[in-house]
């Protein structure tokens, strides 16, 4: 099926049809203009497997950061401490605080394999207990670190900075 037909018809996959057997599925397309009268059917059976195979398999994300807010100046700053551990900002998923209203963090968590939290304490995000902050926690294989919000750090009143580095060397181990 053409991505053309994927965004603009919005195939829905339907199992069972009467005039088909049971292994086959079916693909019915939306008419889009109004003077087609039939919908168009596609009897398809590997694009139909290769849809639900990439539908079943989550995104695993290498690592989650958590941020209170993110602005230009801290976004600058959490890509250096990315890359100081071979991460890329463009590759890893962040989620401001207002944002987790409406995801399931949950749902995330489970699809990482590290979670780092500036300034949001673990309960806030659904934890039993929080954690100590620079200190990285190896669980479940998935690495955990709670620290001080990016603009605490940024302003290394109380070596923060170094506080975190201690902490993140511990990943590249």
């Amino acid at each position: 099926m053409s991505v053309f037909a994927k965004i603009f018809y919005q195939g829905e996959t339907l199992y069972g049809s009467p005039l088909l057997k049971k292994e086959e599925a079916v693909v019915l397309i939306k008419p889009v203009v109004e003077n087609i009268k039939k919908p168009e059917i596609l009897i398809v059976d590997k694009i139909v497997e290769s849809v639900k195979t990439e539908i079943e398999s989550p995104k695993i994300y290498d690592l989650v950061a958590i941020v209170d807010k993110l602005d230009s100046e801290s976004q600058e700053f959490l890509a250096k401490v990315l890359s100081s551990i071979g991460r890329n900002i463009n590759e890893i998923e962040i989620i401001e605080l207002a944002q987790l209203s409406v995801i399931n963090i949950r749902e995330i968590i489970e699809k990482t394999n590290a979670l780092f939290s500036f300034g949001i304490p673990y309960t806030k995000l659904g934890f039993k207990s929080d954690l100590s902050p620079y200190v990285l926690k190896m669980a479940k294989e998935k690495h955990y670190l709670f620290a001080d919000p990016l603009s605490v750090i940024m302003l290394n009143v109380n070596n923060e900075k170094r506080l975190l580095w201690s902490a993140l060397k511990n990943i590249l181990n």
